[in-house]
């Protein structure tokens, strides 16, 4: 069953020097199976960055999204004043 949602309001940030700020990596996880490469972020360099990304340190991927959707919204605005 979904969650009813309230106090519903627009992501007022600059999401844009936000995700700039994220460092995409490339690791292993260790431990004594093999493990292959895996492409990623690092929770604690988000957690620096956009702390209510980790709850309960996990990943919050839908908090992530909502700052990428907001880059491309805001990129979308500069190429529309670029084309002008």
């Amino acid at each position: 069953m979904a969650q009813t949602k309230e106090n519903i309001t627009d992501l007022a940030v600059d999401a844009t020097s936000i995700i700039k700020q994220l460092a995409p990596r490339t690791f292993n996880y260790t431990g004594p199976e093999v493990n292959p490469t895996k492409t990623g972020l690092i929770e604690s360099e988000v957690e620096a960055v956009i702390p209510s990304a980790i709850e309960l340190t996990e990943f919050v991927q839908d908090t992530i999204n909502a700052y990428l959707i907001k880059v491309i919204q805001e990129l979308e605005a500069r190429i529309t004043v670029l084309e002008q």
